[in-house]
C-alpha cells in the first residue's frame, strides 16, 4: 500500500527523503555504487544482464543530471557479480567474484576507460573475491577489502593497497600488516573479510 515500485534501483531528494522519478529498470541484484569525481555519472554494479532493456553485463552508467543510461560506457564483466567500484576521471576501478573484462581473462579485480569502457592493462589478482574498494584521497592507492588471502600471489590477508597505475602492491602501506581478516585456506576460508570502506580527508 502507497508503495511505487523501482527494480532493484531508486534515488531519494536529500533534502526531504522524497523519492525521485530516477527508475531504470535493473534485471537484478546492484550491488556498488560510485559517482565520477565531478558527479555526473553514476557507476553500478552487480549481478545483472540487462538495465532498460540494453546488455549491459554486471556494470553499467548513467548520466545523473538526466539519469539516463550511458551508451559511451558499456563494457562487459565476466563472473558472479560485481562488489565494488571506484573511479577517476579517467579511469573504472572494479572488484568482485569477477573472470573477465570484455572477454579478457581477469582475476576478481579489473578496470576500464572512463571515455569508452575500453579494458585497461591494470590486472592485479586476488584468490577470493573482493568486496569493498576506495581510492586514497590523493589518488595515489586503490584500497581494496575482501575475504582473500592473497594478492598478487602474495599474502594480503583481506586488505590491500594497489598502484592505481600497475596493480602492483604498496608495501610501504602497512595497514595489512595489522589488520588480516581475509582467508583463503581451511575450514574457514571465504568466510571472514572486510566487506566494506570509506575515505575522508586523511584517512580510510
Amino acid at each position: 500500500v502507497n508503495t511505487v515500485p523501482r527494480s532493484n534501483l531508486l534515488a531519494i531528494k536529500l533534502s526531504t527523503g522524497a523519492l525521485t522519478n530516477f527508475a531504470p529498470v535493473v534485471n537484478g541484484q546492484v550491488k556498488a555504487l560510485a559517482l565520477s569525481p565531478d558527479g555526473s555519472r553514476l557507476y553500478i554494479g552487480g549481478s545483472f544482464n540487462q538495465v532498460d532493456g540494453k546488455t549491459r553485463w554486471n556494470i553499467a552508467a548513467f548520466d545523473t543530471a538526466t539519469g539516463a543510461l550511458l551508451n559511451t560506457f558499456k563494457p562487459a564483466v565476466g563472473g558472479s557479480y560485481v562488489n565494488a567500484i571506484t573511479a577517476t576521471d579517467t579511469t573504472v576501478y572494479v572488484g568482485g567474484l569477477i573472470s573477465a573484462g570484455n572477454g579478457t581473462a581477469r582475476k576478481n579485480l579489473m578496470a576500464f576507460s572512463a571515455s569508452n569502457g575500453a579494458l585497461t592493462s591494470w590486472a592485479p589478482t586476488a584468490d577470493l573475491q573482493v568486496d569493498a574498494m576506495v581510492l586514497a584521497p590523493t589518488n595515489d592507492k586503490v584500497i581494496i577489502g575482501g575475504r582473500f588471502g592473497t594478492v598478487n600471489g602474495a599474502t594480503q590477508r583481506g586488505l590491500a593497497a594497489l598502484d592505481p597505475s600497475t596493480g602492483t602492491v604498496i608495501s610501504s602501506w602497512i595497514a595489512p600488516s595489522i589488520i588480516k581478516n581475509g582467508i583463503s585456506t581451511g575450514s574457514n576460508a571465504g568466510k571472514a573479510g572486510i566487506y566494506s570502506l570509506s575515505v575522508d580527508s586523511d584517512s580510510i
